[in-house]
């Protein structure tokens, strides 16, 4: 084989690995995700601690862990609450204010009763913890319903 030969070959092979690489066929990177607003991000938190502690708040056996959550959420609560929802630049400019008065109104609801379940738990209260947890499930129904933005499917 000559020397010519070896080099055409080894030229073909580099190429056909350079085809053959990850990526080499993409037409263009994929796009960044989009990191969710805060707002999203702690709302996500609440609601996954929440479907929890509907299965153990009145277990005494898991006080415990379920004060940890109630904690969780009490901090994620008070931090939504000084975000602004979504929806909020949707509305115009004289709705804002009242709207967001409303919000901040109704997180204040959430974190009341989530000191409530708090004391409940401290307390052994366990009668009054699902009644607790019904009301939140509750707050966030209305919650969602009042300020979440419409969200578009298809």
């Amino acid at each position: 084989m000559t020397l010519v030969t070896k080099i055409s070959r080894i030229a073909i092979l580099a190429s056909l690995l350079t085809c053959l690489a990850p990526g080499a066929w993409a037409a263009s990177p994929a796009p960044a995700q989009e990191e969710e607003p805060a707002i999203v991000q702690h709302m996500k938190q609440i609601n996954r601690s929440l479907r929890r502690l509907r299965r153990q708040a009145a277990d005494a056996a898991q006080k415990d862990s379920s004060l940890e959550l109630v904690r969780q959420m009490k901090t994620h609560a008070q931090a939504a609450q000084k975000e602004e929802p979504l929806k909020t630049s949707d509305l115009p400019e004289a709705e804002r204010g009242p709207f967001l008065k409303a919000f901040r109104e109704g997180m204040g609801s959430v974190i009341e009763t989530l000191t409530l379940l708090e004391s409940a738990l401290e307390n052994e209260k366990f009668d009054q913890t699902e009644e607790l947890v019904k009301k939140l499930f509750d707050l966030k129904k209305e919650g969602h319903d009042q300020f979440q933005k419409e969200m578009e499917i298809g």
